[in-house]
Parts: structure tokens; C-alpha cells; sequence
């Protein structure tokens, strides 16, 4: 969870951007207002096409006022959602009110103009379904970030294990799994920097798709599970033992708790073992998967020889 020096800094950007706005926006309206009384009674009374000047004017004022509201808003979401949403949700929550506010701009210039509310609204609505239909993908990715970091599911600084097909098309090393750092959730994408040190970009839609999370941390630290596979020729456990010998002296050398060893299943020729490495640092799992390979395939020739 966000702490509060995490929120401060981005609160007092939010807070001194809101005020340079007000700041702004206060001399911007001052100067339409007077504009505005010169063409009613001042010295631009006279001038042609003063009706227009004076809606185009007006739609000037609408907006400065919208746009006001928009940074306020957006200012008082972060006070009150940041800890919850983080600023992947703040980021995405600020798309959503900027829409909001290009939205309201349009039908706040369509009525000063002369259209009906009814019909500037209507003109928003099928606007709205028009660009809804065009970044549908883009607001899937918006939303679905939105909810992930709203929910804190997924957080940044977590340790996880995506699997899904779809890694086996990147490295078939891993058989459609991947261990990986939580290093940002963004706006539309989320970023991912993988057991080898590469830095993956997933769009936010694929948190909620078919991909199946698992976290890594447990009580003591973190916790990864390894499946060995070792030819079923010599008995399971023997390479069992033989193993868990060789992987306490090698876990022993780190200052790492011994790993767990079971013997998962035999299947044919093969036997599957799930050996349980319980680690502190992820920048160590490469390193420990190592070892564990290392431990059975010596194991293996030592209870064959």
C-alpha cells in the first residue's frame, strides 16, 4: 500500500499545479470579462459582428470554467483515492475525467452557439458511442488498469509467475511460464521486467484476460516452485535423496534454507519432481534454478553409476 511520503510528492505537484491553473485562469477571466463589458458598452460596442465575438467570447468563459473544474477534480481524486489506486489508477482516473471534460467543453461551445441542450447533448451522446466504438481497445486497457490497481491485485514491487501460452511463443525455455517484478502499471500497459532481466510490456486488458497470476512471497521471504523431470531408469528415491544432499550444500554456501523436495509423480519413463526454493532476492531465482538442474542431473548419474 501507498505510504504517506509516497503521496506527498505527488499530491503537492497536484496541489501546485491546481493553484498555477486557478492563477491563470483568474486573469484569463478577468480579461474575457472585460472584453465582454467593452463590446456591450465600451469602446468595441460598435464593432461588426459583435454578436458572434461576444458567443465566441462566452465559449472562452465556459471553458476556462470547465477546465478549472476538471483540475479541481482532479486535485480531490488524488487527495481521496491515491492510496488506494496508486498512480497507475490516479493516471488512468485522469484520462477519465479529461474525457469528461473534452466532452462538456464541446456541448458547453454547441449551446453558446445557439444549440439546444437537448441537442447538444444528443450530439455528445452519439459523439461519445462514435469514439467509444474507435478506442474500444484502448478503454479496455484504461479500465482494466484502473480496476487492478483500485483493487491492489497487483501492485508495483510485486513477484509473480504469469503463465499462459503465450510465453511459449517468447521463450520455450519456460513452458508458457515466466517469473517476473511488478516494475509499473500504467495508463494502458503494464510493466514487467522477467527473470532474465528483460523488461516486458503487457497491455492492461491481459491482467483481467486468460492469464493466471501466481505471487511468489510467502511468510519467510519468497517462495518458487520448480518442476524437475529425471528419467525413471534408476529409482525416485534414490535421486530423491541423493539430491537433497547436493542442494543443501549448495543452498548452504548462499545462507538459503535447504529447498523441499517431492516426488510428484511417475509417469512412463519419467519421474516429476517439484522442489520448493525458498529465496529473498529476485535477482537470485536464475542463479538457484541452476543449482537445482545441476543437483538431479548429478544425482541422476550418481544413483545410475
Amino acid at each position: 500500500m501507498a505510504t504517506n511520503q509516497d503521496n506527498m510528492p505527488v499530491k503537492r505537484n497536484l496541489l501546485r499545479g491546481v493553484i498555477i491553473a486557478l492563477l491563470v485562469l483568474i486573469a484569463l477571466g478577468a480579461l474575457v470579462i472585460n472584453l465582454i463589458y467593452q463590446l456591450n458598452y465600451g469602446v468595441l460596442s460598435s464593432v461588426p459582428y459583435k454578436l458572434y465575438i461576444l458567443k465566441a467570447v462566452n465559449s472562452l468563459l465556459l471553458l476556462i470554467g470547465a477546465y478549472a473544474a476538471y483540475r479541481i477534480s482532479v486535485f480531490l481524486v488524488a487527495r481521496t483515492f491515491f492510496q488506494r489506486t496508486g498512480a497507475g489508477g490516479l493516471e488512468a482516473i485522469d484520462t477519465i475525467l479529461k474525457i469528461i471534460f473534452y466532452v462538456v467543453a464541446i456541448a458547453l461551445i454547441l449551446v453558446s452557439f445557439g444549440v439546444s441542450p437537448a441537442s447538444a447533448l444528443a450530439g455528445g451522446a452519439i459523439g461519445g458511442v462514435v469514439l467509444g466504438l474507435a478506442v474500444q481497445t484502448i478503454a479496455t486497457n484504461i479500465l482494466s488498469g484502473f480496476f487492478v490497481s483500485s483493487t491492489r491485485v497487483l501492485k508495483v514491487g510485486d513477484v509473480v509467475t504469469i503463465n499462459t501460452g503465450a510465453w511459449g511463443a517468447i521463450n520455450p525455455l519456460v513452458w508458457g511460464e515466466i517469473s517476473c517484478t511488478v516494475s509499473k502499471i500504467g495508463m494502458l500497459w503494464t510493466t514487467l521486467v522477467n527473470q532474465y532481466g528483460n523488461t516486458m510490456l503487457m497491455p492492461n486488458s491481459n491482467l483481467l484476460g486468460n492469464i493466471l497470476w501466481t505471487k511468489l512471497k510467502s511468510s519467510d521471504g519468497l517462495r518458487y516452485v520448480k518442476l524437475v523431470t529425471v528419467n525413471a531408469d534408476v529409482p525416485g528415491s534414490k535421486i530423491k535423496a541423493i539430491a537433497a544432499e547436493e542442494l543443501s550444500k549448495g543452498f548452504s554456501k548462499l545462507k538459503l534454507k535447504s529447498p523441499e523436495i517431492r516426488h510428484s509423480s511417475k509417469l512412463g519413463s519419467t519421474n516429476t519432481f517439484s522442489v520448493i526454493i525458498y529465496f529473498e532476492k529476485f535477482s537470485e531465482l536464475n542463479e538457484l534454478i541452476d543449482i537445482v538442474n545441476q543437483a538431479f542431473d548429478d544425482a541422476y548419474w550418481k544413483a545410475k553409476g
